[in-house]
């Protein structure tokens, strides 16, 4: 059984997926950072900070990014119908001769 785009298993599905998306964004910024500190030879870890602090607003950003863009498969967009703003409708309750 397939489950419908509306399913609750979808939106948990998303959420896992999100979930490893930024795990893994943050491991690999403190692994980036790891490895500049081993390459340059620090011993306070300062790359590992700084690949972690910027890391974070990157994470988020493409979180986001990959959160639309997987809710636009789901919840596929409708095109807006275009009005012509020379016709008036009629008023509620008034009806037309």
């Amino acid at each position: 059984m397939t489950p419908s785009r509306n399913s609750p298993q979808i939106a948990v599905g998303l959420a896992g997926a999100m979930g490893c998306y930024m795990a893994v964004l943050a491991i690999v910024s403190i692994l980036v950072g790891l490895w500049l500190d081993g390459l340059l030879g620090n011993e306070r870890r300062i790359a590992t900070l700084i690949c972690a602090v910027a890391g974070a607003p990157l994470n988020l950003a493409s979180a986001i990014w990959l959160t639309r863009k997987l809710i636009a498969r789901v919840i596929p967009q409708t095109p807006l119908t275009k009005t012509d703003p020379t016709t008036v409708e009629p008023e509620a309750g008034t009806e037309s001769q």
